[in-house]
């Protein structure tokens, strides 16, 4: 057991306030209300509860209901974008602050953003239990309820520790400045890649045994995303380059997580967490 205390464990492990939570619940029930003709949903980190506390922005999945828009009078747009931007912004409080993206239509609020993401199901492939994938960007397959049950099963498998080391990954990516070369999703993947068995209640051993394998010899980079979909390490996805680039700044930081792992002091074990985590 590490002499880490659960203060310094919880401060990078834990998960959105409830305050945050009862804002992001708020903002989805307004824009669900302005898409009568799309079934929507959170996905992405506040959904899979991977948020760190800095959270300031949150996915929406607007898929289209082809069956609604006859019932309330719309005909299906030729377009998902322009049609859910042109019902957002026929009320006051969003006019004027949608933008359209590639994959993506970016509301921006005060204090928040939220990323609303236009899909239809597939009918070119049999759907999963979830009715999964989605198509977004007109070709994207997209599996946002999948990876949401793998993950909540997993972390039921590794007693609530499983989510706790994905938010403790993505706090040193945050706290080192390294959101170009890590994106928040690939953290996640690359954590679920890992065995239940690698994450025990001692979450600073834990995590410095993960971190250990994935800088050592033995690392298989073939791991998949959480939905199991696609890999991860590729052109298209998590590029070789960034990845690289942050395994050798993980392998740079580690000797720092592992004195803490084995320090005889609480003192000792604090110092050196803090100086891996840059806090």
């Amino acid at each position: 057991m590490s002499y880490v205390s659960q203060g310094l464990i919880s401060q990078v492990s834990s998960g959105v306030s409830q305050t945050t939570m009862t804002d992001i619940s708020s903002l989805h029930n307004n824009i669900r209300a302005l898409l009568p003709n799309y079934e929507t949903f959170l996905q992405g980190s506040y959904a899979n509860d991977t948020a760190i506390s800095d959270i300031n922005d949150v996915d929406i999945v607007a898929v289209h209901n082809p069956l609604m828009s006859l019932l309330t009078g719309s005909s299906q747009p030729s377009n998902l974008f322009y049609d859910i931007k042109n019902k957002l912004e026929a009320n006051q409080n969003y006019m004027g602050m949608v933008t359209i993206g590639h994959k993506c239509l970016t509301v921006n609020l005060n204090t928040k953003q939220a990323d609303i993401v236009p899909a239809i199901r597939s009918t070119a492939v049999q759907l999963n239990q979830y009715r999964e994938p989605l198509i977004i960007a007109q070709s994207i397959r997209n599996y946002p309820k999948t990876h949401l049950a793998n993950g909540q099963a997993k972390n039921q498998r590794t007693n609530n520790n499983y989510k706790k080391l994905v938010r403790m990954l993505k706090n040193y990516v945050n706290n080192w400045n390294l959101k170009n070369i890590a994106p928040s999703f690939y953290i996640e993947c690359l954590v679920y890649s890992y065995t239940d068995n690698s994450f025990g209640n001692d979450l600073a051993y834990s995590l410095n045994n993960i971190l250990s394998h994935m800088v050592g010899q033995s690392f298989v980079s073939t791991f998949t995303t959480v939905a199991g979909d696609k890999i991860v390490i590729s052109q298209n996805e998590w590029s070789p380059q960034s990845f690289i680039a942050f395994r050798q700044h993980i392998a740079n930081k580690l000797p720092q997580l592992n004195a803490a792992a084995r320090a005889t002091s609480e003192t000792l074990a604090n110092s050196y967490f803090r100086q891996f985590f840059n806090i």
